[in-house]
């Protein structure tokens, strides 16, 4: 309270455009962030209203060092309303300081109107899932939208079990829903990932599969 106070928020912006000009100075870096959340916050702000793309990537750099200081401002700016390029950033910054406590915050932006904020949302989760990964890529291969289900699909490889045989054998027998788009892709995939799965129901799905060949599509 007693640096909040007293901080001289008028040199804040100069600070910063210091550190932008030279972006190797990490003890620069440091000693912006080390003044506290309010600096913290004002970047934050910067953040959402910079439009110059390398200078994004600079601030997001600086915002890293705050650590766990950082994530309460995230959180709640991330509730606000704003425009795509806002929540793709805070989701990118939240990539790099979230916890399994974010997944449900971060997961309706799957369904976001614009599709790199769709990406940035998977990128997040994939990060932050920590032991519940697994769970997220399910879900996420069998209710995201269709361009994110085949990254789903493939980070599945590791976790051949019966519940990813169950899951990705239902999605195989939705291949008629699948957009021409996407189709290919996502059949390859999912089938690809039943084929490492030992297990009675990706075989079952597999030999159901092969029984549509030479039908159209």
């Amino acid at each position: 309270r007693v640096q909040d106070r007293e901080i001289d928020r008028s040199a804040i912006a100069g600070l910063l455009q210091q550190c932008l000009e030279d972006p190797t100075n990490e003890p620069l870096g440091r000693r912006l962030i080390m003044q506290g959340l309010v600096v913290v916050r004002y970047l934050v702000d910067e953040l959402l209203r910079e439009e110059d793309a390398d200078n994004r990537i600079k601030i997001i750099d600086l915002l890293t060092y705050a650590g766990q200081m950082l994530l309460p401002v995230v959180r709640e700016r991330l509730a606000e309303p704003m425009p795509w390029h806002g929540k793709r950033n805070l989701i990118k910054l939240l990539s790099e300081i979230g916890t399994e406590q974010d997944i449900a915050l971060v997961m309706p932006y799957l369904m976001h109107d614009d599709l790199r904020v769709q990406r940035e949302a998977f990128v997040c989760l994939y990060r932050i899932s920590g032991t519940r990964r697994k769970e997220v890529l399910l879900r996420i291969a069998s209710e995201a939208g269709e361009v994110l289900r085949p990254d789903a699909v493939k980070a599945l490889i590791p976790y051949c079990d019966a519940e990813v045989a169950a899951v990705l054998g239902e999605l195989l027998g939705e291949y008629e829903h699948f957009s021409d788009a996407v189709r290919d892709m996502l059949l390859v995939q999912v089938c690809t990932v039943l084929g490492r799965c030992p297990h009675v129901p990706a075989i079952e799905a597999l030999d159901k599969f092969l029984l549509l060949k030479g039908k159209r599509a």
